[in-house]
């Protein structure tokens, strides 16, 4: 298959996923605190980076990661959250998480099913933002959740997920 590349360097790439998730942090219905919204941002990073990679157009890791700490940084310190959250490590911890919830989504058929709820999703931008969990303590913490909220965001996230792919796919074609 022959893919046309319309970037004229990987780094403009990084910067469309980049503005595209700075958008994102205020495109979902729903109420957000300030640390909710940067774990939105850290995630329609890593779905931006997820889809050009499906679409064939690779970045040097190295280059990926450094730009994506030094963004990270950048938009903590807009945000006015404190340094010393380590945002990069959470960014980096939270891919399988993400994941995840958003395969359960997928295959789920939501909202006509409603067989899945993104627990992991809610907990890290919602419950309880910035906090690195090990996979048994996200497990209970998510057991924990209430379902009625689980359902009241997951619409909300959905819509907001539709609209990252779509402007996400038609950036980078």
């Amino acid at each position: 298959m022959f893919f046309f590349n319309f970037f004229s360097k990987k780094e403009d790439v990084l910067a469309s996923i980049f503005k595209i998730a700075e958008k994102g942090m205020y495109n979902i219905d729903f109420p957000i605190s300030k640390e909710g919204r940067f774990e939105l941002l850290m995630f329609d990073i890593w779905l931006g980076e997820f889809l050009t990679e499906n679409n064939s157009i690779y970045i040097d890791y190295e280059q990926k990661i450094k730009s994506t700490e030094e963004y990270l940084k950048l938009m903590a310190s807009k945000l006015g959250l404190p340094p010393e959250k380590k945002c990069e490590r959470i960014y980096i911890f939270r891919k399988d998480g993400w994941m995840r919830d958003i395969m359960g989504l997928v295959h789920s058929d939501f909202p006509r099913t409603k067989q899945y709820l993104p627990g992991y999703l809610y907990l890290s931008m919602i419950s309880n933002p910035l906090t690195i969990y090990v996979d048994e303590v996200s497990e209970r913490k998510i057991d924990e959740l209430d379902t009625s909220d689980l359902v009241e965001f997951t619409g909300p996230f959905c819509e907001h997920y539709s609209w990252l792919v779509k402007t996400i796919t038609n950036t980078i074609k």
